[in-house]
């Protein structure tokens, strides 16, 4: 049987069943074929929002955002900024992977970087990403063409077009590719097999992985 990964991170089999997660909250149920065990990450992106971002700067938010569990809902806000923001330290090695939801018809990122004493070495810059038809987005950004001194980056995540829309589910982590979300740190995934497997099966997986 294989697995089916779509661009807003549910995998199914390919019989069209879903493949679940093993966390607290997502307890597998009768007749489920496969599970999933989720890859670690940081999301550098604080609930709930107490950063904006305006011109490459991070500051305390302001009243044009409201928080909603993880939906932020921006209601009036101006056109040249501010955006929902948050501190990533990073190195010029490194790829950071944006991901959420929105109602807005293109996202608009912005990012600027600094180097150990607060100094701005990286100019700000934007990038547009289009949601797919759900309201997914997700993109990958490329740090090495910064300079070596590189020690963080503020990023900014909203629209600069439209004054009122929201953004949920804001993932700003440290990887080539986008993974499901998560509120602070989620620690490795670990699956133990308590009993010998004295028949053959599949194992199917993205990523890293180590057999003990």
């Amino acid at each position: 049987m294989a697995l089916i990964k779509t661009p807003y991170n549910l995998i199914y089999n390919d019989d069209g069943s879903l493949c679940v997660t093993l966390r607290d909250d997502d307890i597998p149920f009768e007749g489920v074929k496969s599970f999933a065990v989720e890859e670690g990450t940081t999301n550098y992106f604080i609930y709930p929002l107490t950063q904006e971002y305006y011109g490459g700067s991070l500051r305390s938010a302001r009243s044009y955002y409201t928080t909603n569990g993880y939906k932020i809902i921006a209601t009036d806000q101006p056109l040249s900024g501010p955006l929902p923001g948050c501190q990533v330290t990073a190195t010029n090695t490194e790829k950071i992977s944006i991901s959420g939801w929105t109602d807005l018809s293109l996202v608009r990122i912005y990012i600027a970087g600094y180097d150990s004493t607060g100094s701005n070495i990286w100019p700000q810059f934007l990038t547009n990403v289009a949601p797919d038809t759900k309201g997914y987005f997700s993109i990958t950004i490329d740090l090495s063409s910064a300079p070596s001194s590189l020690a963080y980056i503020n990023v900014g995540i909203g629209s600069t077009s439209t004054p009122s829309y929201w953004i949920e589910k804001i993932q700003v982590e440290k990887k080539s590719f986008s993974t499901s979300f998560v509120d602070g740190t989620r620690a490795e995934g670990k699956t133990i097999l308590p009993f010998g497997i004295n028949k053959n099966f599949v194992i199917s997986f993205w990523g890293n992985w180590s057999m003990q």
